[in-house]
């Protein structure tokens, strides 16, 4: 049994961690990147660099509505299904599917009338798959 976080058309899905789940504020999707190998040399008229051979497939940056109760699953290897809110005339947001773990978690407990909120930082094992919205 999974959990879901969801908030404005935006869910994100843990397969098998069933011990939270939180109100989104916002989802930062950071797309695949390689590094940039500097290949300058002395008869370089200015810098010059190459991709890199292995890409890094990059997270997700999940704000929430912090809650204090939960226990958040870091370190936990699980399918992570990211699902984008529905664009008009579409019966189903698009996905970002893949294996991912929690990487780190933040929160911040203001006084007073105000939210506490929070981050999970989540990276990909390897790259998920991305399915358009229909």
């Amino acid at each position: 049994m999974g959990s879901t976080m969801k908030g404005h058309g935006a869910a994100v899905t843990f397969d098998t961690s069933s011990t939270f789940d939180a109100l989104i504020d916002s989802v930062s999707v950071e797309g695949k990147s390689t590094e940039a190998i500097e290949t300058t040399n002395m008869g370089s008229t200015s810098k010059t660099y190459m991709p890199g051979d292995i890409l890094n497939p990059g997270g997700l940056t999940v704000s929430i509505h912090a809650d204090t109760g939960e226990t958040v699953p870091v370190g936990v290897e699980q399918e992570i299904t990211f699902t984008y809110p529905k664009k008009t005339g579409q019966t189903n947001g698009a996905t970002l599917v893949g294996d991912g773990f929690i990487v780190s978690t933040s929160s911040d407990f203001a006084a007073g009338n105000q939210k506490a909120t929070g981050q999970y930082q989540i990276m990909w094992s390897a790259m998920p798959v991305f399915t358009a919205g229909s």
